[in-house]
């Protein structure tokens, strides 16, 4: 047996859910999670460049707001053979705003930032995902129901 390179690229706001997600459903399957708020702007790209010549499973935990951002991951990641998964946060701007003021101690986003003026900001900038960034796409629209849906089968060895 053998298993695929796999790299998840999460997309979403600010409290869309994204760490959320990755830390209760992705744990334990093997993936080394690659974010910028907790490793920093250079780290994190080091970490991903290191892992990628590895050839671990990553997940990329950060907003990927347009595909410039998100080719920054997914060309090393083609030219290397892994499989490109996204996930889609598109988490409603109330939900996201009031996890952004309920949040202690996180690493870039502290209680008291404008967080309006963050999520106003995200809206401008943000591009969704076209078909040609990804092998797989999942939409996740409930993040705290994502055990009921989330097909979590291209996390299985594959047969060869």
């Amino acid at each position: 047996m053998n298993i695929s390179k796999t790299l998840i690229l999460c997309v979403g706001c600010m409290g869309s859910g994204k760490t959320y997600f990755v830390k209760n459903f992705l744990n334990g399957h093997g993936f080394a999670r690659v974010s910028q708020d907790e490793h920093g702007r250079i780290q994190h790209r080091q970490m991903y460049e290191r892992l990628i010549s590895e050839g671990k499973n990553i997940v990329i935990d950060r907003m990927n707001f347009d595909k410039k951002q998100r080719e920054r991951y997914i060309f090393p990641a083609r030219r290397c053979g892994y499989q490109i998964v996204l996930l889609w946060f598109p988490t409603l701007r109330e939900i996201c705003k009031t996890r952004m003021e309920n949040r202690i101690g996180h690493p870039s986003i502290g209680q008291d930032d404008d967080h309006n003026k963050m999520l106003d900001w995200y809206e401008t900038v943000f591009v969704k995902p076209t078909l040609d960034e990804y092998d797989k796409f999942f939409n996740m629209l409930s993040v705290y129901d994502a055990n009921k849906f989330f097909d979590t089968s291209f996390l299985q060895e594959d047969e060869k």
